[in-house]
């Protein structure tokens, strides 16, 4: 694949990133996935999967490094009531909080090195 280098090289970055994660208050320590059927949990990763990401990447100017990006085409809240509005017929839906815990383990594990 030409572009393996390209997206093992980006990976390794995202941990740097905050825009690849969505930040996590402090009563978002309390929220537990452990109570979520193994069914929705899927759901949601379905869901997430669905949405197009993008690495960008440029020298810069300064230090003539490359610099990385990750985005997502579509932010957080709006990915969340997508998400709802796809699942109203299904009974067993995730919050909100636990959706964005879900969100930032999907990103951690699919996208860091």
């Amino acid at each position: 694949m030409p572009c393996s280098d390209f997206v093992l090289n980006s990976r390794k970055h995202l941990d740097k990133n905050n825009s690849a994660f969505v930040e996590e208050t402090d009563s978002d320590v309390e929220v537990y996935l452990d109570e979520i059927p193994h069914s929705v949990y899927n759901n949601v990763i379905r869901h997430i999967q669905t949405i197009p990401r993008v690495v960008s990447t440029w020298i810069s100017q300064e230090n003539k490094k490359e610099t990385l990006k990750f985005e997502c085409s579509i932010n957080f809240r709006s990915l969340y009531l997508n998400y709802l509005k796809k699942s109203k017929k299904i009974k067993n839906k995730v919050n909100e909080k636990q959706f964005k815990k879900i969100y930032n383990r999907y990103v951690k594990k699919s996208f860091m090195v």
